[in-house]
């Protein structure tokens, strides 16, 4: 009767959350693995106030509820969103390990509402994540392959987020030069270039490679969110330098935090106005109407958008005609194959000239030497960076004279000033119950 009387009055709240990863880690790590990530994710859950249980026996959904006691007033749709947030937040922010292997969940979740459980899969198939999907190849000769190339990513994967999650990860600032007739001129703004603040170098690893490894795993917008927030930070604490940051294609998407940058942005304009957002060609756009959409947001706020790592195979410059940037940033295998000869100077020219009467700005990479710089500016390039201009250094002098550390944003998000759980009056599930019972 008790328990009867306090869940008077109560409501309750339903949401799918998948762990779009988990099929991957069963191929490659075995059904061990992905029977410990489904039971990690439910007590992460129940952590966070929420039961759990799988949507369909042998799936990689659960449908997770809470509780609540009614509110004067509908939910906002940033509460809403809010809610999500922390759901995926509570499950992903940390790896799964079982002995010596280990692995980060990707996770997305979507409040049901008036969705019937037999429209889960068509639901599924227009998640953001489904276009990350590592599918394993048919031949069988290929599967040991391929396994091991996943397992090298998330080995390469779990050591980046670990550090990001240990503070461990900063920005080093590596300038483009503006280009004119006598050479290189005043710096157009500064890359930020992520890299480890540790000394025990031994115990490195590539942080571009663990980059990509990020971007073909679907984790990578965890990074993206938290550098930029770092360098939006940045911008802020110094009005006198621009910045550029590097976002994953696969990072822009309609998401919630996208929302908060652009009301942030709205908010600050002389940070807008300073701040260059380069997309890297890595990987392709989860949905490229969204992508356009949050590009050209960001252009009338005032940032300016580069697309990064253009070469000159053919179709490359295709990507022009669906995202209008502001700049191109050349590749280096693009400024060594112009070296080599006239006709591909003459290319490198036409590039340069296509760019240049659509109003784009180009800029070309790696100018390691000054017969590079003779190149770009033989090209007639807007803009060069290299180590023949500068070195990434984590101390911009003058400007930033403390290195700059990257915090993850989903620790930040955990520290807010507000108990969530104390704020939504959730009623806790009964701690006796263990995962796998839940699951059952």
């Amino acid at each position: 009767m008790r328990n009867d009387h306090q869940n008077l009055g109560k409501v309750s709240r339903e949401y799918m959350v998948w762990l779009c990863n988990l099929e991957e880690l069963r191929l490659v790590y075995g059904p061990e693995l992905q029977q410990q990530a489904l039971e990690v994710a439910v007590e992460r859950l129940q952590r966070q106030g929420l039961s759990a249980r799988l949507a369909e026996p042998k799936g990689c959904s659960l449908l997770a509820s809470e509780s609540l006691c009614p509110t004067e007033g509908a939910e906002t749709e940033d509460q809403a969103q809010d809610r999500l947030e922390r759901i995926c937040s509570a499950i992903g922010r940390e790896p799964v390990t079982l002995g010596a292997k280990k692995a980060y969940l990707q996770v997305e979740a979507q409040a049901l509402g008036g969705i019937s459980l037999r429209s889960m899969s068509e639901l599924h198939g227009r998640s953001r994540s489904i276009a990350c999907r590592r599918q394993q190849p048919a031949a069988r000769n290929l599967r040991p392959r391929w396994r091991q190339d996943y397992q090298q990513d998330m080995y390469l994967a779990c050591r980046l987020l670990d550090d990001l999650r240990l503070g461990i990860l900063a920005v080093a600032f590596q300038p483009v030069a503006a280009l004119n007739s006598a050479g290189p001129g005043p710096s157009m703004y500064y890359e930020c270039l992520l890299r480890r603040n540790i000394s025990a170098e031994s115990d490195g690893y590539g942080v571009p490679d663990a980059i990509q490894a990020l971007e073909r795993l679907g984790l990578v917008e965890r990074l993206d969110r938290s550098v930029l927030w770092t360098a939006l930070d940045a911008l802020a604490a110094n009005q006198e330098v621009s910045l550029g940051c590097n976002v994953s294609a696969r990072s822009f998407a309609s998401a919630a935090w996208w929302t908060e940058v652009l009301v942030y942005l709205e908010e600050h304009p002389g940070v807008a106005q300073r701040l260059v957002v380069e997309i890297t060609e890595t990987s392709s756009f989860p949905d490229e109407k969204s992508a356009q959409a949050l590009i050209r947001h960001l252009q009338i706020l005032g940032v300016r958008v580069a697309l990064d790592d253009i070469g000159t195979q053919c179709g490359s410059l295709d990507i022009l005609d669906k995202v209008r940037a502001n700049i191109i940033k050349l590749d280096k295998s693009v400024l060594e194959k112009a070296a080599g000869g006239q006709p591909t100077m003459k290319m490198l020219q036409s590039v340069v000239g296509v760019c240049t009467d659509r109003g784009v700005s180009v800029i070309v990479e790696g100018i390691d030497s000054a017969a590079a710089l003779d190149t770009a500016l033989g090209a007639g390039a807007s803009g060069a960076q290299g180590y023949f201009i500068a070195h990434p250094s984590l101390h911009l002098h003058g400007l930033f004279d403390q290195i700059l550390h990257v915090p993850d944003v989903l620790l930040q998000m955990d520290a807010v000033a507000y108990d969530w759980a104390h704020m939504l009056n959730w009623s806790r599930p009964d701690s006796s119950t263990m995962p796998g019972q839940r699951m059952a």
